[in-house]
């Protein structure tokens, strides 16, 4: 069983949770296209002009309500930025903070990414993946830990990009 104790500022979350969340490939996709139709709908003549000033506000409107949605439940919740212990072994992984207690088996994650500065693990029905600062681990803690989370990555055959994470 191996031991760490981290602590993420609000400001590292925030950054990590948008460029994993919308900073995607498949959503950048799909605001490029939003904006393509919304840009042909300005051009157009009497209600559609409207409508696609109106949708062309909104799709830019959205991320920033995102955001700063997510910066307030961060700054309501400061637990979440709190000291955090994670505990992981053979059997799974333990995050523990001062309000909460989670025990997770291996199963529960459908895999794993390693950026420079962090690592993520993705649970099943979670949006927002378990994000593991490297700086807790020492280099052989950090090896151990990619040992287990390769498991993951074996057992659920993922690989996901993380060019934009970092």
């Amino acid at each position: 069983m191996h031991q760490v104790t981290y602590q993420r500022t609000r400001q590292e979350l925030l950054k990590v949770w948008t460029r994993h969340t919308l900073a995607r490939k498949a959503i950048l996709l799909r605001v490029a296209v939003v904006f393509a139709c919304c840009g042909f709908l300005v051009f157009c003549e009497g209600f559609y002009r409207y409508l696609g000033v109106f949708l062309l506000l909104g799709t830019v409107w959205a991320p920033v309500q995102a955001v700063l949605t997510i910066s307030k439940f961060l700054t309501v919740n400061p637990e979440i930025t709190g000291p955090t212990t994670l505990t992981y072994s053979e059997s799974g992984v333990t995050v523990q903070s001062a309000a909460t207690k989670i025990e997770m088996g291996w199963s529960a994650f459908t895999g794993w990414q390693e950026t420079p500065d962090y690592f993520l693990l993705t649970r099943r029905g979670v949006r927002l993946d378990t994000i593991i600062p490297k700086r807790a681990f020492s280099s052989e803690e950090a090896e151990s830990f990619r040992s287990y989370a390769r498991q993951v990555g074996q057992r659920s055959n993922k690989k996901r990009n993380v060019d934009n994470l970092e």
